[in-house]
């Protein structure tokens, strides 16, 4: 008796490996409607295992991957490089290769550009090193020189760069002088979001877990505020102060009560 696949693609024996290629291929009339459907319904997470290696190498294969779904990928190789298997070991070694030396040409790129964003780049392909310390290290701190180069050559700094070098002190466990540079960036944006969760990041940092859930309180009341704050009357203000809590900002909210137990946090 043939197997499932076989039965479904006895027309032309063509098995789609994705959704997109079956329905191309319906299309064409390559494969029947079953196939389609088939491949429509069954679908395995491509980052729960047993991985599908086609799928992984067919994402590798893009070169505009952000960096969530790379460094997912690179949560599979870093573990497939200890697999008893040396041929998979080999393609994970190979495929993180890969990742590395595209990231790099990037930021030869940027760097020869003299580009705002070559500090950013540093520090994701840092983030991706992460299973290797001594590398992560190097490139966080490429990164912070590169962006702090940028500040002295008058070049400008907003929001978004205090937050990325505090983020990067506190990849680099250098939490007294985050704590400085953030201190110092709420000051002169006590409305920004991104900022009090940094805030949270950094009390994780120190293990301050009521310290984080105070972070996440203040985070949801400035939500809170700045919803009520674009209110055009008093009933509108209160309807964007639930929506505040109820809805995305009050994620914050939820969180401040997850790390404080319940308790009421006081800053």
């Amino acid at each position: 008796m043939e197997g499932l696949k076989q039965l479904l693609s006895r027309k032309t024996r063509f098995i789609p490996r994705t959704q997109a290629q079956a329905l191309a291929a319906l299309s064409e009339g390559i494969v029947d409607e079953s196939v389609f459907i088939w491949k429509a319904v069954n679908i395995h997470p491509v980052f729960e295992e047993p991985w599908d290696l086609g799928e992984v190498e067919r994402l590798l294969s893009k070169e505009d991957l952000d960096l969530e779904t790379t460094l997912l990928l690179m949560t599979i190789f870093e573990r497939l490089i200890r697999n008893p298997d040396k041929e998979l070991a080999l393609f994970a070694a190979e495929s993180i290769n890969a990742v590395e030396q595209r990231r790099s040409k990037r930021i030869q790129k940027l760097r020869a550009a003299g580009s705002k964003d070559l500090a950013r780049e540093l520090r994701e392909l840092g983030m991706i090193c992460f299973a290797r310390p001594v590398l992560k290290n190097f490139y966080l701190s490429e990164a912070l020189a590169a962006l702090r180069s940028s500040r002295d050559r008058g070049e400008g700094s907003d929001e978004r760069d205090e937050a990325l070098e505090i983020g990067i002190l506190i990849d680099l466990h250098r939490i007294d002088e985050a704590k400085t540079c953030l201190t110092e960036a709420v000051a002169a944006h006590p409305a920004d979001r991104k900022l009090r969760l940094l805030a949270a990041k950094e009390r994780f940092a120190r293990r301050d877990f009521r310290g984080v859930a105070c972070a996440f309180g203040t985070a949801a009341a400035v939500a809170a505020d700045a919803a009520v704050a674009v209110a055009a009357d008093a009933a509108a203000a209160a309807d964007a102060a639930v929506a505040a809590e109820t809805g995305a900002d009050g994620e914050y909210e939820a969180l401040r009560s997850f790390w404080s137990g319940g308790r009421p946090c006081n800053e």
